[in-house]
């Protein structure tokens, strides 16, 4: 062990994985920002301007690539899972036409 102010291999070794982690942590914290659903009360007019666009009539899955299309969601975002056979944009925009 080396002296008092002096970093030893160990001390060296772990800082070098504490900053590792630090970046990690930070990307995730980038993507998950990244990866921001929009709510549902944020999906209400894009919903609107995409049934105006698709005559006034539509599915749930047609408004939904529309809605996609016109906001330019990430695929990352569309694939955001809410459960296991629906993805969150879906759901939201499933309230957001209520």
């Amino acid at each position: 062990m080396l002296e008092r102010g002096n970093i030893s291999i160990s001390g060296l070794i772990s800082y070098e994985v504490d900053a590792i982690t630090l970046t990690c942590n930070i990307k995730e914290k980038n993507m998950d920002a990244k990866l921001k659903v929009p709510t549902f009360d944020e999906l209400i007019r894009p919903a609107l301007v995409a049934m105006k666009e698709l005559g006034g009539s539509a599915t749930h899955e047609e408004l939904l690539e529309k809605v996609i299309d016109l906001e330019h969601i990430p695929e990352a975002v569309q694939n955001v899972l809410h459960t296991a056979r629906h993805t969150k944009l879906s759901y939201n925009l499933a309230w957001a036409k209520l």
